[in-house]
């Protein structure tokens, strides 16, 4: 049986509770599991955070003669309600432009202020790859997407696919995914994200090694694709999950929605819904404790399950053989 700490409730009136409910079920195993309680904010650990969500259509990004909208429109909504964040972030893939290009450099020149900086979604030519990737406009830092979308970003089975959709004439390139062993992106005051992009964040053991070395969890995506079925609302669940059972805060950008300020609960701060247009400025608390499982990852509930098995075995032993 698990108790789980309820905010309301100090940790110990909880544990009375817990030793109540032992003596008069002692047939039940309790495990009890506190957490942080705490929801107020540090000002030292504080981060002044905002989003934009341009719910751009997809095809437009398709045309040329567009790119130069597009640029224009994420500038125009990160000034709205502008409050000097510490850190700006656009959605995946948004720029129509590749990293360090012509465009890229100019971009880089003219945006904003010294004190604010831009984490935004972009293409990365490498060679003859090309990688779904996550940039800090300031310091050239980049991340490349580990996890790619079958039949989205690479085709399962190439081999044999390929060649039937080349008969058909719809031959299509595969993104290259990036390492796994790769480094958070680190931004002013000492602070590191650890950077997601779309599908990396389903992935919970792979969230949990980049966030034992990060300070927050920043998940760019365009959800936009999926339209009005049940992914992106998956997608932001999937999300909120995360933020819970690392103890961090998430910082959500897509491109129509959800975009959403998350909490190291799990709780959605603030949000902007499914093809809404604008931005969110948020506080959030970028120190928070180490839980268990962020340390140990699966080891936990295997742990668990075995102490669980053992007690079980011990207490069927000691009904055995006591007088």
């Amino acid at each position: 049986m698990f108790l789980y700490h309820r905010s309301w409730e100090p940790p110990h009136i909880l544990l009375l509770h817990t030793l109540h409910q032992y003596n008069q079920r002692n047939h039940v195993s309790l495990l009890f599991l506190p957490f942080n309680i705490e929801t107020t904010i540090n000002p030292e650990d504080e981060l002044k955070v905002k989003i934009v969500q341009p719910s751009i259509d997809n095809k437009i990004k398709q045309s040329i003669d567009k790119r130069y909208l597009i640029e224009k429109k994420l500038i125009n909504l990160s000034k709205e309600d502008w409050n000097n964040p510490d850190l700006l972030i656009w959605p995946e893939a948004e720029l129509p432009f590749a990293y360090k290009s012509r465009e890229y450099f100019k971009l880089k020149e003219e945006i904003f202020l010294e004190s604010t900086e831009l984490v935004t979604g972009i293409w990365h030519f490498e060679g003859n790859s090309l990688f779904n990737s996550l940039v800090n406009i300031k310091n050239d830092e980049i991340y490349k997407k580990q996890h790619l979308v079958p039949f989205g970003e690479y085709i399962p089975l190439k081999t044999i696919l390929n060649p039937l959709l080349n008969h058909f004439g719809a031959p299509i390139s595969d993104i290259t995914p990036g390492n796994s062993n790769q480094e958070p992106i680190s931004i002013g005051k000492g602070i590191k994200l650890a950077p997601l992009i779309c599908y990396d964040v389903v992935f919970a053991n792979d969230v949990r090694k980049a966030v034992k070395s990060s300070n927050l969890i920043v998940n760019i995506s365009n959800d936009s694709w999926f339209g009005r079925s049940l992914g992106p609302y998956q997608h932001l669940e999937i999300s909120r999950i995360r933020a819970l059972e690392n103890n961090k805060w998430l910082v959500r950008a897509t491109n129509d929605g959800f975009s959403a300020i998350i909490n190291n609960k799990g709780t959605i701060v603030d949000i902007m819904v499914k093809g809404q247009k604008g931005s969110l400025n948020s506080i959030i608390n970028t120190r928070n404790t180490m839980p268990i499982y962020a340390l140990f990852g699966y080891y936990v509930p295997y742990f668990i399950a075995i102490l669980y098995l053992l007690l079980t075995i011990g207490k069927h032993i000691w009904l055995k053989i006591r007088p």
